[in-house]
């Protein structure tokens, strides 16, 4: 899932080598793989309205961006609608560290509900919502018994929004501005050509070579990955942020953690690594990836789009990005990066989860191996 790496991504630097629709995507096996990308970019008033309970929980990490916006509707909300807000925040950030965004849009993701009206009535009756999550990979008993713990909160903060007719103010405030941002944004985005690329690293075809990208106000300062080969972006963000935001998002999830046994064991022998646990226990939750699993998945994924993007003639500079991003906290990106450059790893050939495993036979990746990696980068 998610998905929260964009809030630095404004300053870093691009290496920009060659054209990413001329890239060539190497060669193409019989199993269902595309060989063109189609882009959608829509606003999206249901995914917007998720976001902005991040800044109706009055987070100082969300503040940071959005303080006047929260001073004009702090005054409109009711104790109970702040009571809701901070139980909330306290079962999915505080205790359960995650983020609220990302955690409301992948459900709510699953179900075509657009309006408040709609958002209210599945949230009442979740059936549909939990029964259609369960069909993804993305289910997690433990994630849907938070869920299930706000509901009624949930449904408070949707009503409170009806009755200050939120939906005017974002059609007035927020939805002239996307609209004219998507469309700028669809004709650049459609000469670029990144299917074939990512089904090459991940090993297998995408469901679609649809890629639909929601354009918001609210989701600072995270990207985030819904169902679907579908994703949350921001309207601030510029042309080439977004296209490696898709590079990023789509590559969620890179394996089956639940049910591939052989590439879950390889990856857990490097709990033992001390210098990647400090930064796992350590970093601001903010961020999130508050779990092994979820670090260590976002970090295979930063790793394989920056190849992705090499391969393509569009990506960072792995320098400046892994210094800056979250804190700098993705150490194990940088080392699969450099382990991957060291090794010759051909992406058209061997899929990043394959290369991961092999590796960790080989030894090449093992606990006391991941800071020497990062040394290489930054030493």
């Amino acid at each position: 899932m998610k998905r929260g790496w964009m809030h630095w991504a404004c300053a870093l630097v691009l290496v920009m080598a060659a054209g990413l629709a001329q890239a060539a995507p190497g060669p193409r096996v019989a199993d269902g793989r595309h060989h063109t990308t189609v882009w959608n970019v829509q606003p999206s008033f249901k995914f917007d309205t998720l976001c902005f309970l991040d800044v109706l929980s009055a987070d100082p990490f969300y503040l940071h961006y959005y303080q006047p916006v929260y001073a004009h509707f702090e005054p409109l909300m009711t104790p109970d609608v702040k009571a809701a807000m901070a139980r909330i925040k306290h079962v999915i950030k505080d205790a359960g560290g995650g983020i609220i965004s990302a955690k409301l849009a992948l459900y709510y993701s699953v179900v075509p509900a657009h309006t408040l009206d709609q958002l209210i009535a599945v949230t009442r009756h979740p059936e549909q919502v939990q029964q259609a999550l369960q069909a993804t990979k993305y289910y997690v008993a433990d994630g849907w018994k938070e869920f299930d713990q706000i509901r009624l909160q949930l449904i408070t903060v949707f009503q409170f929004l009806k009755h200050i007719h939120f939906h005017a103010y974002w059609q007035a405030h927020v939805l002239p501005r996307v609209k004219k941002r998507a469309s700028k944004l669809h004709r650049r985005l459609s000469h670029f050509n990144i299917v074939p690329l990512q089904e090459d690293i991940l090993g297998h075809a995408l469901p679609t070579n649809r890629i639909t990208v929601y354009l918001l106000l609210f989701n600072l300062p995270h990207g985030i990955r819904i169902t679907g080969t579908r994703f949350i972006t921001n309207v601030g963000y510029p042309m080439r942020v977004v296209l490696m935001n898709a590079m990023h998002e789509m590559l969620h999830p890179p394996y089956d953690w639940e049910h591939d046994t052989v590439l879950r064991q390889s990856l857990q022998t490097l709990k033992a690594d001390a210098f990647l646990m400090q930064r796992i226990k350590h970093h601001n939750p903010s961020f999130g990836y508050n779990s092994f699993h979820g670090f260590v998945e976002e970090d295979v994924v930063q790793a394989s789009d920056q190849l992705v993007g090499e391969q393509a003639g569009r990506a960072y500079d792995p320098f400046v990005r892994w210094k800056r991003a979250d804190d700098g906290m993705h150490v194990l990106a940088v080392a699969l990066y450099e382990l991957a450059h060291e090794q010759h790893y051909d992406m058209h050939e061997e899929s990043m989860r394959d290369f991961i495993v092999r590796m960790v036979k080989a030894g090449k990746l093992v606990p006391g191996r991941i800071k020497p990696l990062y040394k290489r980068l930054y030493p």
